[in-house]
């Protein structure tokens, strides 16, 4: 016979048998991950052509990218990156 003891103290807390849905944290994560992943598509062609760029487009590059580290400050900012 095994010992309760010992096997309650290996298993943890008892489960209530209703487990967290997973899709309640993810969704919002996965939307920062596309949005992110958005901004690899953009500034790619931009980093291979960047010799041969002009002044505007460099501008325009360099906004775009405050415009994300803005909204990645705001998202750090608002506590939806920490994993609880």
């Amino acid at each position: 016979m095994r010992d309760p003891i010992a096997t309650r103290s290996r298993l943890g807390k008892k489960s209530s048998g209703h487990p967290e849905d997973p899709r309640v944290f993810l969704s919002p994560v996965l939307m920062l991950f596309l949005i992110f992943d958005i901004e690899v598509v953009f500034l790619y062609p931009s980093a291979n052509l960047f010799r041969r760029l002009g002044l505007f487009d460099l501008v325009e590059m360099g906004i775009f990218l405050f415009i994300l580290i803005i909204g990645f400050i705001y998202v750090r900012k608002k506590g939806a990156l920490e994993w609880e």
